[in-house]
């Protein structure tokens, strides 16, 4: 996947015409996965015009969908916080190290395996 960026918030906003009828000013509510919505808050703030308020969905149960996702989504955990860096998003205190502790070099290469628990 590439990187949400200008382009594609321009795409987003057409699409939202085309199909919607709908241009700025008005709110964009997303829904996504836990894991991705971090990103998706800094390239859409970053990206999208000051007329669309941007207001992130995660899931209800923050703790619920930490553990569902951890096991579903695994390996892509790992490339979203690979991403996060890309961009130059800091990490939460301590968060690095509790993915090096996981996978050691996980920052290097793409995602191996499901570990042993």
């Amino acid at each position: 996947e590439e990187q949400l960026g200008p382009a594609a918030c321009a795409a987003l906003l057409e699409h939202i015409k085309a199909e919607a009828d709908l241009e700025p000013p008005f709110v964009l509510l997303v829904v996504s996965r836990g894991y991705q919505s971090r990103r998706l808050s800094i390239c859409l703030q970053k990206h999208l015009p000051k007329t669309v308020a941007y207001v992130a969905c995660p899931p209800a149960e923050f703790e619920a969908a930490c553990r569902e996702e951890a096991l579903l989504f695994f390996e892509p955990i790992f490339d979203e916080a690979r991403r996060l860096q890309e961009i130059g998003a800091g990490a939460v205190p301590g968060s690095l190290e509790a993915l090096d502790s996981i996978r050691p070099g996980w920052q290097q290469a793409p995602s191996a395996a499901f570990p042993s628990q």
